[in-house]
């Protein structure tokens, strides 16, 4: 079996969890960092308008290849949520909210099939019998 495959699935896992985890902990973060929740949605609004640029951070990693990308977008990723770790205090935390959701939108855009390798999984390229 080809290592690659878990390897992936844990990698996606850990970002769509991390991604979307704060939704529910919301209320708790904004008690640990003493703000309001009011000032805790802004934060998230701002990853989210960070996130728009997700895109650029993906064809900018598209000149370099597809493993070069997705490891700009998992260290990105690892980048924010380190912060954090370091540093708990809520300008860090969106900070890091929003370097990890630039790396999440520019390794999700790295992840995807190309037009070229869709054409050949989906067997278009392949002799009729």
């Amino acid at each position: 079996m080809n290592r690659t495959l878990p390897a992936f699935i844990a990698i996606r896992t850990v970002l769509n969890t991390a991604h979307r985890m704060v939704y529910p902990f919301l209320s708790i973060f904004a008690r640990g960092l003493g703000v309001d929740l009011t000032t805790m949605s802004l934060a998230l609004t701002a990853r989210s308008l960070v996130g728009t640029f997700g895109p650029f951070a993906a064809s900018v990693a598209d000149s370099h290849g597809r493993k070069l990308g997705m490891l700009f977008g998992v260290g990105l990723f690892t980048l924010g949520a380190a912060l954090v770790v370091f540093w708990p205090t809520f300008w860090v935390l969106a900070v890091a909210l929003s370097l990890a959701t630039l790396g999440n939108t520019s390794s999700i855009r790295r992840c995807r099939p190309t037009s070229a390798t869709a054409s050949t999984m989906s067997g278009a390229d392949w002799p009729s019998p």
